[in-house]
């Protein structure tokens, strides 16, 4: 255990420890982050319409924005192995999408995640093979 997180655990304070240089630690930071965030957010907002429900997000909300904004293939951002189905590839855009979608989701940067989700759904549909297409119009 090092002297800082020797320090933290006396004085009842929660340590992550990041590295800047790669990145490591960082999305075990953000859960944290938007914790501290939402407390922040609640306490301003005492009294008002409000609840204190509606200003925290889920840890899964806050990966899956994370991932999808950082991602970097189209197949990562939707979560879903390389080469699946066109229907593997809607399922897993139609419960990302209900779940980041910025009228639900309160994070920063949820629009965004939900434009990329959008644009990478469709480029991946587009670029499947006529079997899958056809499938996908008779499902639709």
């Amino acid at each position: 255990m090092s002297e800082v997180e020797a320090w933290a655990e006396k004085n009842g304070f929660r340590i992550c420890l990041t590295a800047a240089q790669d990145g490591r630690g960082v999305p075990e930071i953000l859960p944290f982050l938007m914790e501290i965030s939402s407390d922040i957010l609640a306490r301003r907002e005492v009294g008002s319409e409000k609840s204190l429900k509606s200003c925290t997000a889920t840890p899964e909300q806050i990966q899956s924005v994370y991932r999808i904004i950082y991602g970097e293939d189209d197949w990562e951002r939707l979560g879903v192995p390389q080469g699946s189905n066109g229907a593997l590839v809607s399922k897993a855009y139609r419960r990302l999408a209900t779940q980041i979608h910025p009228d639900k989701c309160p994070i920063n940067g949820s629009g965004e995640a939900f434009k990329l989700l959008t644009a990478s759904k469709d480029a991946l549909l587009l670029a499947l093979p006529p079997k899958d297409k056809n499938f996908l119009r008779t499902a639709t």
